[in-house]
């Protein structure tokens, strides 16, 4: 034997068996975990229920058709379509059925000036039955000065729809030409007497 060898220190062994004990655990590991799970009685199946909760859509109570009253309010000259004032008649239609029409004398777009109200409120409102579903457009045609009943090309048209529980609403009409009349109309919205059908 060499001198080397005999010199090497018990030290250098524990490397080793270190080694060769980290290996005899997972082996016995091992062992345990297979013996274990042999020796484990399997338990019988059992079934599991599942409860299925049927959900029931929620029960809408269909709404009624209502019978409201559309109040033109008021409206704002935006553009009068000239130099000066200009005398204007607008034609108010709901669900393609006209409901009034209201003559307004001299609409400025001055500033300050451009707000005007009907001058009988009592002929610028109308009734009608709004569905329950569906919304009921409220088209909007305006003439300037000599507007004759009948007269099917307007100066400025507009439109909006209306669906109940709006208790307001408001339309711009205008011209389609560029520079052209605009305006906008206010609306209020009231239910009519004995209005629910």
């Amino acid at each position: 034997m060499s001198a080397e060898g005999e010199k090497k220190s018990p030290l250098s062994h524990v490397p080793g068996i270190l080694a060769g004990s980290a290996a005899l655990i997972a082996a016995l590991t091992t062992v345990y975990v297979n013996v274990r799970n042999g020796n484990r009685e399997e338990a019988p199946a059992v079934p599991v229920r599942v409860a299925t909760a049927t959900a029931k859509p929620p029960v809408e109570v269909a709404k009624s058709p209502v019978q409201v009253v559309l109040h033109l309010d008021r409206v704002r000259t935006q553009n009068d379509g000239s130099m000066g004032s200009t005398d204007w008649t607008f034609e108010v239609n709901a669900a393609g059925d006209p409901l009034f029409s209201v003559p307004f004398k001299s609409l400025t777009d001055r500033e300050g000036d451009n707000l005007a109200v009907p001058a009988d409120a009592a002929h610028a409102a109308g009734k009608f039955e709004l569905p329950a579903t569906a919304p009921v457009v409220v088209a909007i045609r305006g003439w300037k000065r000599g507007w004759l009943p009948g007269e099917d090309v307007p100066d400025v048209i507009g439109q909006g729809r209306l669906v109940q529980g709006v208790s307001t609403l408001s339309i711009e009409v205008k011209s389609d030409k560029p520079d052209g009349a605009d305006f906008v109309l206010y609306f209020s919205v009231t239910p009519a007497e004995g209005g629910q059908r």
